[in-house]
């Protein structure tokens, strides 16, 4: 029995922190099955090779899948792939791909089209200093990249509340 506590709590454990984020271990939440599957099917990866969080980012009452793909096939010297995801009944649809962004990962007060804006961090890549950026809901989806147009400078990087918080990981 205790063998099979352990396997659950690993398996859990799996589905939505990256092996290395030790820190974030504690704060991760665990990921609807469906959504992991959707991952797994879609070549997104497989649980531990992401991190991410529900959050009602279209404000309609049901929560949006924000998800930071961890591994090494989806990050560089730039930052990771950001994705938002949205369930439509049982099934779960991409919303928009951000490509080189850094956590933390920021729901901001501000809106565009109905849906929340989102902070992300910006560095590497030939990009110094860091610094925050936001990404604005165009209507269809999120900027796919924090250095578009649509995109711009946040004035205060600990704005919003923090969903996917930043750790220290090399890839």
């Amino acid at each position: 029995m205790k063998r099979i506590a352990i396997l659950l709590f690993g398996l859990v454990a799996s589905t939505c922190c990256a092996p290395c984020i030790e820190a974030f271990a504690a704060t991760c939440t665990a990921l609807p099955s469906s959504l992991v599957q959707f991952l797994a099917n879609g070549g997104w990866g497989a649980p531990g090779s992401y991190v991410g969080a529900l959050q009602d980012l279209s404000h309609n009452g049901l929560p949006e899948a924000v998800v930071l793909l961890t591994g090494s096939t989806w990050c560089g010297t730039g930052g990771c792939t950001l994705l938002v995801l949205q369930r439509r009944g049982h099934l779960w649809h991409l919303v928009s791909k951000t490509l080189t962004v850094h956590p933390p990962i920021r729901v901001l007060p501000e809106r565009k089209h109905g849906w929340s804006s989102l902070g992300v961090s910006v560095a590497g890549g030939g990009v110094y200093p860091r610094y925050a950026a936001i990404l604005p809901f165009s209507g269809t989806a999120y900027p796919s990249s924090p250095n578009a147009r649509s995109a711009h400078h946040g004035h205060h990087s600990n704005a919003g509340v923090v969903i996917i918080p930043p750790y220290h990981c090399s890839h």
